[in-house]
């Protein structure tokens, strides 16, 4: 009866087993790898995106902070007709709605981040 026994259930030859485990070990060596490269990658783009948005905020709120400014200071003047008093209103809130705007996405920038109040 004992020479019945499946073959298949037998450990087989030991040097097989230990070439499988080694193909097995390289592929995952291979794997690993590929996804430190792909999370390296995406670091790196995600510094870079950082870096991009940082960039345009300040050289949105730059020149913003001029539009703004000159605005403020025609709101003032006194010979304006009342359509010059009417556009002049309009561009400072258009400028007052781009900073809330850029105030915005520095927020979600910085909740990303970990660097800002946490999403409510």
């Amino acid at each position: 009866m004992s020479d019945d026994v499946d073959d298949s259930r037998r450990p087989g030859d030991p040097q097989e087993r230990i070439e499988r485990l080694e193909r097995e070990l390289e592929r995952l060596r291979a794997s690993e790898k590929e996804a430190r490269a792909a999370r390296d990658e995406s670091e790196r783009r995600g510094e870079l995106l950082h870096e991009t948005l940082r960039r345009l905020n300040h050289d949105l709120r730059n020149g913003l902070g001029g539009i703004l400014g000159f605005a403020a200071l025609l709101r003032d003047e006194e010979d304006l007709s009342e359509q010059q008093r009417e556009d002049v209103t309009d561009i400072y809130n258009a400028g007052q709605k781009m900073l809330e705007l850029l105030n915005e996405m520095l927020e979600t920038t910085k909740r990303r981040e970990g660097n800002g109040p946490a999403a409510s």
